[in-house]
């Protein structure tokens, strides 16, 4: 099949974030996932995108957050990038569901305890961060089955 590349660039919106969710879905479906996968891998994709809007924009509109699909014959990557505030690596590699970053838990917003990390890296197959030349992307693997 070779390689296959969609590439979706939204901007800072939190309204705009259930349109990367379609492609997601989408994209999983072409690849043949599972509705379980798809579902997992969608919500790992739209839980980057809405750290990206957040914590690396801040909440600032008018910036762009890129999602990159790429499908092998092997795995599915998906790549979610932004040009905002870095994420310090030590949060991806510390992240574990076990163990959330927290405080206290509210019971209203659990999601804002970061637990995002945790999820996307017992969902996806491989979880990784770079940030280079003013570009910040986590990057989400999962192997086809």
């Amino acid at each position: 099949m070779g390689l296959r590349k969609v590439k979706v660039i939204i901007e800072s919106e939190l309204d705009d974030i259930p349109l990367v969710g379609i492609a997601v879905n989408r994209f999983c479906s072409y690849a043949a996932f599972s509705e379980t996968d798809a579902f997992n891998i969608e919500l790992c994709v739209i839980e980057a995108v809405t750290n990206c809007i957040k914590h690396a924009y801040g909440e600032k509109t008018g910036q762009e957050v890129i999602v990159i699909f790429t499908l092998s014959d092997s795995e599915a990557v998906f790549e979610i990038c932004d040009k905002g505030k870095p994420m310090d690596p030590e949060r991806l590699k510390k992240a574990d569901l076990a163990k959330p970053n927290c405080g206290t838990l509210d019971v209203e917003t659990p999601a804002e305890c970061g637990r995002g990390l945790g999820i996307m890296k017992e969902i996806m197959d491989h979880v990784d961060y770079r940030s280079e030349n003013g570009t910040n992307c986590l990057i989400l693997k999962k192997r086809l089955s």
